[in-house]
């Protein structure tokens, strides 16, 4: 992908300028990568390009839906790139002279906002530096003078890291033809494309090394605390809890999707503290689980593009179907799950004229758990029916007298 720009635009308003051709800069990435987000990236700059693309991964770090290109990044070529002012002058009167050689009027409000002490020379520098350790770097600098000087010599060209981080190599060529080659086969293009070839292995490789740990690192997984969200005054129903997990208990060779619970009860029943101590009980053993929101389909969308966030998911502006898109994420990053792992859909009560199919939102794979509790009796019976679950149903009666006295019990003692 080739990305051009206007120099006396994007650079003449300080910063927003600076922002906004980088901000562009991120948005065609991901559209030219959205089959593919974690393809291995290269980026070949040439001039003020090399400032663009640098605060380009500084907005990427700090962007979520821009994260993926700063992780795909590997490493960046830079040709005749001022980062940093020489000895004879300040960054704003380099770039300056280079806009002059090139043709272009940089104007007053440019000037300014690539003096020393300003955006460039200082705080975008040191902000891209602090991250210079994530990446490969090859530098080339000019060393053939245009009418008896250079546009940006080696001190400015080069970002000051150690040889063995940061290759530098000069260029018998002025500032405008650094990256220009009339011959593939050139002894000038040579060290450029040999360069190019040493990046791509590197970038490649570490794709796959990077592929395989993700893939041996369940502990990625974002999920849940239950922590001290279980009610001091929970009454253990152990017939109850026996009954969950016989539910939950057919061996993954006798099923074709996920093994699926419905707990059904009244208000206060204490089927949400019931499914909390299961799922506390699965977390002890180091098992993955994520808690949703079920109430209302808002909420569970909202709850959804959260978890798919922390999975890597790109939140895509524009989507016209992200709810889809969302689901197929985190779908996606379940299929090749090497362990168990537990969803619960909590306060599936939604009314008739409110009601939405939740059953899309269930990954449908045989390693997963999934239990979903609801108020209403009518709903709990039609995701059953839906998904031919008829004996995967519990029903929460309310306490009997015994229960209600321990209940009563815990309450008057914590009171005291």
């Amino acid at each position: 992908m080739a990305f051009g720009y206007n120099s006396n635009p994007a650079f003449s308003s300080s910063a927003a300028g600076v922002d906004e051709q980088a901000n562009s800069l991120l948005y065609r990435l991901r559209l030219y990568r959205q089959d593919d987000l974690k393809r291995p990236l290269l980026f070949v700059c040439h001039d003020l390009g090399g400032l663009l693309v640098k605060r380009a991964l500084i907005i990427a770090w700090n962007n979520t839906i821009d994260q993926p290109t700063y992780d795909a990044t590997y490493g960046i070529i830079f040709f005749g790139t001022p980062h940093r002012g020489s000895n004879k002058a300040g960054l704003g009167d380099l770039i300056a002279s280079v806009a002059r050689m090139l043709g272009g009027k940089p104007s007053n409000s440019f000037m300014t906002a690539l003096k020393w002490d300003s955006f460039f020379a200082e705080s975008h520098r040191n902000d891209f530096l602090q991250r210079a350790k994530d990446f490969s770097f090859l530098t080339f600098y000019e060393a053939n003078p245009k009418l008896g000087q250079l546009a940006v010599d080696k001190d400015s060209a080069t970002l000051g890291l150690p040889d063995e981080h940061e290759p530098k190599f000069p260029m018998d060529a002025d500032h405008s033809g650094i990256c220009r080659f009339e011959d593939p086969d050139g002894e000038d293009f040579d060290p450029v494309w040999r360069g190019i070839q040493v990046m791509a292995r590197g970038a490649l490789v570490r794709r796959t090394t990077v592929s395989s740990s993700r893939k041996s690192r369940q502990q990625e997984f974002p999920c849940s605390v239950i922590g001290n969200s279980i009610s001091q005054h929970f009454v253990d129903r152990p017939e109850l809890l026996q009954a969950l997990r016989t539910i939950l208990s057919t061996p993954v060779t006798d099923r074709h999707g996920p093994c699926i619970a419905i707990v059904q009860g009244l208000a206060g029943s204490g089927k949400t503290q019931l499914v909390r101590y299961f799922a506390r009980s699965w977390q002890q053993q180091n098992k993955p689980f994520r808690w949703f929101d079920a109430s209302s389909l808002g909420r569970l969308i909202e709850e959804f593009r959260r978890f798919a966030i922390e999975i890597g998911y790109v939140d895509t502006q524009g989507d016209h179907d992200a709810k889809r898109s969302i689901i197929d994420a985190i779908h996606s990053y379940l299929e090749d799950s090497p362990v168990e792992w537990l969803f619960v859909f909590d306060s599936f009560d939604v009314l008739e004229e409110d009601h939405y199919d939740i059953s899309q939102f269930f990954p449908w794979f045989s390693q997963g758990f999934i239990i979903v509790t609801s108020r209403n009796k009518d709903v709990a019976y039609q995701i059953g029916k839906q998904n031919q679950l008829q004996g995967n149903l519990l029903r929460i009666e309310s306490m009997a007298s015994d229960g209600t006295i321990q209940l009563l019990d815990r309450t008057a003692t914590s009171t005291t």
